[in-house]
């Protein structure tokens, strides 16, 4: 169960710093149309919706591989968002 805690933990924080990211970026730049920051914001907030949840799922046969493969899933999304706000 502690694993879950801290995947839960992770995937809060994670996902709550590249929001705050996207609404820094528009603070500092009030002058630059803001959709292409409101939509990573979007995206970001309907996977962390999905991610959590797949977490609190009870219907488990392997738990160890399943949350092994939900944190890379979580990884390789957090990349991607990475990469669009580092393009706007």
């Amino acid at each position: 169960m502690a694993s879950k805690r801290i995947l839960k933990k992770n995937v809060n924080y994670l996902f709550g710093d590249l929001i705050d990211e996207c609404y820094l970026w528009m603070l500092v730049n009030p002058e630059k149309d803001d959709k292409k920051a409101t939509a990573i914001v979007d995206e970001a907030v309907e996977f962390y919706d999905d991610v959590m949840e797949k977490v609190n799922s009870k219907d488990l046969d392997n738990a160890k591989k399943y949350f092994g493969l939900l944190n890379r899933e979580v990884e390789d999304k957090a990349k991607e968002l990475v990469v669009k706000i580092n393009t706007l």
